[in-house]
């Protein structure tokens, strides 16, 4: 039996994403044990997971964790895999002092590739999605890839709603200020939503978005749902399994919600797709303004417009998130 230790440590969008991989390991290399390394803020996303033997929740303040060490000394793992590869995934590597017989194999960021399109605006011939990138690092093991992208598991053990959801969610956080389309939008298209079609909507978000949600209700004056302050992931999943679709800037709610298989309509402002990021299928439509040529100003996001104009979103209108809703949620013919 191989044993194999997966480290993601953050961001949260990041985790959700690298499910993906534990999955494809897991149906290809059915006698693996995998455990997985993460920033305890993100642990949760395993929790339910049954492809995890242990999860290690990393302590921010801290290199490791206890179990994870004794652990890794009595049985050094066959494999690690690094998913961050950055100082901390490095220190983290070394304080569990892997054995001469462990393999590490750690993902390809292509940074210079980045550095390009951010700076220079040259787009890559082709796009690699990071949930690829992550395949990657053991396509020599004969690991198959599939193209189910990430998924999160409930308490209940299932990995999608029971049954198909009615709410109409918007997700209007981020972490960066030129990732979040602006509330008086988002207000605007809460507004046809609800007045003009009497659809019911969602406010969705954690403990940071609750000033934000609380703007826009006050700009809505409709009757809304809200979710947003969400203290933990299991209150998210409960939230999103009651959507029919989510309207989500590009944050990690995005990545949730398709990894619990509901239509996304994602708002993208200061990144791109180019970037590997964006969600993909039939179920996904991607809003942006490919006119607006100082995009991507950066790889993660901002806090401000470098320009000063903010065109990236204040040019994307309710008409047209409206449109790719309907879209997104037409019936496949």
């Amino acid at each position: 039996m191989q044993s194999i230790l997966i480290i993601r440590l953050s961001s949260l969008g990041d985790v959700v994403l690298a499910t993906a991989l534990v999955r494809q390991i897991a149906l290809s290399m059915p006698d693996a044990s995998i455990d997985v390394a993460v920033d305890a803020r993100f642990a949760d996303v395993w929790k339910n997971n049954p492809r995890v033997r242990n999860i290690h929740a990393i302590d921010r303040a801290l290199r490791t964790n206890e179990q994870l060490l004794e652990g890794a000394h009595k049985a050094p793992y066959d494999l690690i895999i690094d998913l961050q590869r950055n100082r901390r995934s490095k220190t983290l590597i070394g304080s569990i002092a892997p054995a001469s017989t462990t393999r590490i194999v750690t993902v390809q960021k292509h940074r210079f590739e980045k550095l390009l399109l951010v700076w220079m605006k040259i787009k890559p011939k082709h796009v690699v999605p990071i949930m690829r990138r992550y395949w990657q690092t053991v396509e020599s093991l004969q690991v198959a890839w599939d193209e189910f992208g990430p998924e999160l598991w409930s308490e209940n053990g299932r990995n999608a709603p029971n049954q198909p959801g009615h709410y109409i969610g918007i997700a209007p956080g981020a972490r960066h200020a030129t990732k979040r389309w602006p509330a008086e939008a988002f207000a605007q298209l809460i507004g046809r939503l609800v007045r003009d079609r009497q659809q019911q909507v969602v406010l969705l978000g954690g403990p940071d978005d609750v000033e934000l949600c609380d703007r826009i209700t006050e700009l809505t004056e409709v009757q809304l749902i809200r979710a947003d302050g969400a203290q933990d992931i299991a209150t998210t999943i409960s939230a999103l399994d009651g959507c029919a679709v989510v309207v989500s800037n590009d944050s990690a709610v995005m990545h949730m919600a398709r990894a619990r298989q509901i239509p996304v309509v994602g708002i993208f402002g200061s990144t791109v797709r180019e970037l590997g990021f964006a969600p993909a299928g039939d179920h996904v439509r991607i809003v942006e303004r490919d006119d607006v040529t100082c995009r991507p100003c950066s790889h993660i996001g901002r806090d401000r417009c470098p320009k000063g104009h903010f065109d990236c979103l204040r040019l994307i209108s309710a008409s047209d998130v409206l449109a790719a809703i309907d879209d997104v949620m037409r019936p496949a013919p």
